[in-house]
């Protein structure tokens, strides 16, 4: 109420798609900067794996032979021990959805890379495996907290009134605006009309 008379913008009425892109958007700039050092940590696990499971030397031959000869694989399945993972090579592209891909023997392709469970290797992607779940938890967690929030309130005004620093995340079309206040008077002779 006190910011739609600071204002004089009537207050907008919090939609379920404007909620859950505010809770999203919250959750996202908590956890982006970790989830995304997470996620460049698989792909360099995934490129260990494969150089665990191939010699240099048995590298260099898949490499030489002409492309398509062999089949390709966009992730290395790993077991070790209690654990079963697939590791990314690296991104999907945004556009073709298509990752980065390695070279695999006939005999290879989808089958799995055996580690040892007390490998460096192994004891590497089982904390890799479980940092991401933590991470899955917080962001179940952190999601809770945003939407007990605001879910709690049923406008932009009231949520900015009641958590203040959630602001930014609010859809600029929705945030209320400071109004420049102008004189009827000045109104008038800015346009060339006469005054009452």
């Amino acid at each position: 109420m006190a910011i739609e008379a600071k204002t004089n913008v009537p207050s907008v009425r919090l939609t379920g798609d404007m909620r859950r892109g505010i809770v999203r958007q919250l959750v996202d700039h908590a956890l982006a900067k970790r989830e995304a050092a997470h996620t460049a940590d698989e792909f360099k696990l995934a490129l260990k794996a494969y150089n665990a499971r191939y010699t240099p030397a048995q590298r260099k031959k898949l490499d030489e032979l002409p492309k398509g000869w062999l089949p390709t694989d966009d992730d290395i399945p790993v077991s070790f021990g209690q654990g079963r993972i697939r590791l990314h090579f690296g991104p999907q592209n945004e556009k073709t959805f298509n990752r980065p891909t390695k070279v695999f023997p006939h005999s290879h392709i989808r089958e799995e890379f055996i580690l040892e469970p007390r490998s460096e290797l192994a004891v590497a992607i089982a904390a890799w495996r479980d940092a991401g779940a933590a991470l899955k938890a917080e962001r179940a967690a952190l999601q809770a907290k945003a939407e007990g929030i605001v879910e709690s309130v049923s406008t932009t005004n009231r949520l900015i009134e009641v958590w203040p620093e959630a602001a930014p995340f609010v859809p600029k079309s929705a945030q209320p605006r400071l109004l420049p206040v102008v004189q009827r008077e000045e109104l008038n002779a800015a346009f060339g009309l006469p005054a009452a």
